[in-house]
């Protein structure tokens, strides 16, 4: 499903993805899709696992990272990508879960 509808869209669009433990989804989205979305926004609700060092690892102008000081929820997550977004020239916001 998400193959079909990431083809759809251009450069003119934002991908947020809400993670919690989800450096494998991120690291999928770049290797496959990173020529369909203009800004990837990866909103950290405290992960554990290795998100943090992957982000830092790579040197993507596309990527723009924000880890929570405490976990928050998808909701307030949500919210604080909204806000980021809302900050970017970019036209569509396409949110995503990292167990999409």
């Amino acid at each position: 499903m998400f193959d079909e509808f990431i083809v759809k869209i251009k450069q003119v669009s934002t991908l947020l993805i809400l993670s919690y433990n989800e450096a494998s989804t991120i690291k999928n989205v770049l290797e496959n899709y990173s020529d369909h979305f203009e800004y990837l926004i990866v909103l950290d609700d405290r992960s554990t696992d290795n998100t943090s060092e992957l982000i830092n690892s790579l040197d993507n102008e596309k990527i723009i990272y924000h880890r929570n000081k405490k976990n928050m929820g998808a909701g307030k997550s949500f919210e604080i990508g909204l806000k980021i977004f809302n900050q970017l020239d970019s036209m569509h916001l396409i949110k995503i879960d990292g167990d999409d």
